[in-house]
This record gives C-alpha cells, structure tokens and sequence, in this order.
C-alpha cells in the first residue's frame, strides 16, 4: 500500500463529494505513514465541512502536533475558531501567539492576526501587529495603506 496513493485516492473522492470514502482513504494514508501531516490536515478539513468541529480540531491538532511551524494547518484552525466555533478574543489571543511563535512570526499569520483583530473592532493591537509587518516589508503599498488607515481609525476615536 503506498502513502501517495491514498492521499490522490482521498483528493479524488473529496473533489467528487465521496466524503466517507475520502474520509477511509486520509485515515488510511495516517496508518501507512502516521508521521506525515498532511492526511491528518485533510481529515480537519473534511470534518470541518461536515460541521463535526471536535473531530476538526482533534486532527488539525495532531497534524500540527506532526509538524507544529506548517501556517497552513494554523489558518485551518484559526477559521474553524474563528468563522464555526466563534471563539471569544480571550482564546484566540493564545491561538495566535502559539501560531506565530511556532510559525517564526510567518507573513501570513501575522497577517491573519491583524484581519482577526480588525474584524473584532481592535483597531489599536491591529495597527500594532500592521506596523511590524511594515518593518518587514516596508515598500508594500498594501501595508502601507492598511497602516495609513488604520492610523486615521485610531485617530478617529481619541
């Protein structure tokens, strides 16, 4: 039985909406190869859609226990949190710092950080996390128009 196999046969039957036999094919990639990520990344996605959110997170758990700096895993986890568990602030502050110190502050977390903390009406820790993300890239127009307004948005309330 080869690993790569059941990871194609499972895109195969998600993609045609065979959501038990994808299910069965991750499962079976996990057994042949239970040190790889990716059938446990697959498994949280497919039961994120069913709405089984404790089954989601339980294996984007174990996929990021395998590989704990994958961004991608986060982002899966932060919409489950975010979009279908409605975690408060006081839970996805943690996830975010988890996220960022095991990712090495990846781009694209700390960029879902400061969505996260515009989308919850955090205009002052969003212009933080937008600033530092300036630092890095600090030619980029689009951060320099997100940094912009989000200055006029704090200015705006003093």
């Amino acid at each position: 039985p080869c690993y790569n196999a059941y990871i194609q046969l499972g895109l195969h039957y998600q993609t045609l909406g065979r959501v038990t036999r994808a299910i069965q094919a991750f499962e079976r990639a996990a057994e042949i190869d239970s040190a790889a990520y990716v059938p446990y990344s697959d498994l949280g996605s497919l039961y994120r859609d069913l709405k089984v959110y404790d089954k989601a997170e339980e294996y984007l758990r174990k996929a990021l226990s395998i590989l704990p700096n994958n961004p991608s895993v986060y982002t899966k986890l932060f919409e489950l949190y975010f979009y279908d568990l409605k975690h408060p602030p006081h839970i996805m502050g943690p996830f975010f710092e988890e996220a960022l110190q095991n990712t090495g502050h990846d781009a694209n977390i700390a960029r879902l950080f400061g969505f996260y903390l515009e989308k919850i009406n955090d205009p002052w820790a969003a212009l933080d996390i937008w600033q530092a993300i300036l630092q890095q890239e600090p030619k980029n127009p689009i951060v320099i128009s997100k940094v912009d307004q989000l200055k006029k948005q704090v200015e705006a309330t003093k």
